[in-house]
């Protein structure tokens, strides 16, 4: 068996394999946690490293060999591809154990006090999640929920979870007790506010895909050159903008929703 053409067969499936995973883990993890900690990911990072060491210096040699470009380039591909994969290795392994000991462990329903709610801010990333710092049967400890609940928790003092703890010594939330309807509005109040701190970047936005739209309409097009195949990353993007674009759906309905109410 040519080990090249049997490498060259299982890329895509691993890959996409790989891809499909992590989608899903992040998916479910929007959908099904509330609020969880992550604590317990940066002790992987080493045994993280020789696992995907092999994998990164594969892919970085393959990138230099399709790219045409030196050598040397590899070094900079390989530790690149070495830190995605930890990093993406990693959100699966805590994030899937979470996940697991959600669905097959027992939960049980606690009374909470609400000690701070925070907004965490990256720089590149505005608004992030919100940090939750709780109390329950007398340990406080902190939990990350999405942004959207700094606007439903913020001046609560008490609440009910259905509270757990998965394998890796992590707390989940997989319930909490707050109506529908005002997590919804705090979905809309969190829209406005995302909204009105990216308005420069969906502007960009439009003028790139205004620009793009006209020069398609009034530059002659030219001849196209033999089709090459649909790179991976392209696809993802294509995937992502999908993605994004049944979140602005939800939003338009969420937006339907309020303005009826």
């Amino acid at each position: 068996m040519d080990i090249k053409i049997f490498s060259r067969n299982i890329e895509k499936p691993l890959l996409w394999g790989y891809a499909g995973l992590w989608v899903t883990i992040y998916l479910c993890s929007r959908f099904f946690l509330v609020m969880y900690s992550d604590r317990g990911m940066f002790q992987f990072w080493p045994w993280l490293a020789i696992l995907i060491a092999p994998f990164s210096l594969y892919a970085a040699l393959r990138t230099v060999y399709a790219e045409r470009v030196k050598v040397y380039g590899a070094i900079g591909y390989f530790f690149i591809y070495t830190l995605l994969g930890i990093f993406a290795t990693g959100y699966m392994i805590v994030n899937g154990d979470i996940l697991a000991n959600a669905a097959f462990s027992s939960s049980h329903i606690k009374d909470a006090t609400l000690v701070d709610v925070q907004k965490v801010f990256h720089r590149k990333t505005g608004f992030d999640h919100t940090d939750v710092r709780v109390k329950v049967d007398g340990r406080v400890f902190t939990m990350e929920a999405r942004p959207y609940a700094f606007f439903y928790l913020k001046g609560r003092k008490q609440v009910k979870f259905n509270i757990g703890r998965s394998g890796l010594g992590n707390d989940y939330v997989t319930s909490i007790e707050v109506s529908v309807g005002d997590q919804l509005k705090a979905r809309w109040i969190h829209f406005k506010d995302m909204i009105y701190r990216m308005r420069w970047f969906f502007g960009v936005i439009v003028a790139v895909v205004g620009g793009a739209i006209l020069f398609g309409k009034y530059i002659p097009e030219k001849r196209l050159q033999k089709r090459k195949p649909v790179a991976f990353w392209k696809i993802m993007a294509l995937i992502m903008g999908i993605l994004m674009g049944l979140g602005l759906l939800f939003y338009a309905g969420l937006w339907i929703w309020v303005w009826l109410r």
